[in-house]
């Protein structure tokens, strides 16, 4: 009903998204609690950004849920749930095109690197991921007829400005 309850609640429910995928990972990897705690001080302490300048703390925006998906899918990756780690990366790529995007990046690189699945679970981990994305790319085509830079490529700037915040 009003904005700033809005905005209060969107908050907890997207930083409780990040600390869940965070509380996840740390447990995978038997990180102790006062260690877990202790990571995520310097990252709040280092204002959250190591090198991009952005935030995660402070609004709600769709890059705080895109994290908190992303941070999952890492999760999943690490229990070499390749499907599940895909579609939520795909999720994240709806989400934020941009943090999803380098997201699957990453996780991609390391199931390769590690070789994770097996034919068939990569296949249906492409399917995860191309489905679960799908909408961020029917919105980037769509976008994209009207954001063309003079050499017929993207305009960073119309991508920052107009694609990232309508």
């Amino acid at each position: 009903r009003s904005v700033p309850m809005v905005s209060i609640v969107g908050r907890l429910l997207g930083y409780g998204l990040l600390w869940a995928g965070l509380a996840r990972i740390a447990k995978r990897i038997d990180l102790d609690a006062f260690s877990a705690i202790a990571v995520g001080a310097i990252f709040i302490a280092l204002d959250q950004s190591l090198v991009a300048g952005e935030s995660l703390f402070g609004a709600i925006e769709s890059k705080v849920f895109a994290y908190g998906v992303l941070l999952l899918a890492i999760d999943a990756l690490l229990a070499e749930r390749l499907v599940l780690s895909s579609a939520l990366a795909g999720v994240a790529v709806t989400l934020h095109i941009l943090v999803g995007a380098w997201g699957v990046a990453a996780l991609a690189g390391t199931a390769l690197w590690t070789r994770i699945g097996n034919r068939r679970s990569r296949a249906l981990a492409l399917v995860a991921l191309a489905v679960t994305s799908l909408p961020a790319v029917i919105l980037a085509v769509r976008s994209g007829s009207t954001g063309s830079h003079s050499d017929g490529g993207l305009d960073p700037l119309w991508i920052y400005v107009d694609f990232r915040h309508p």
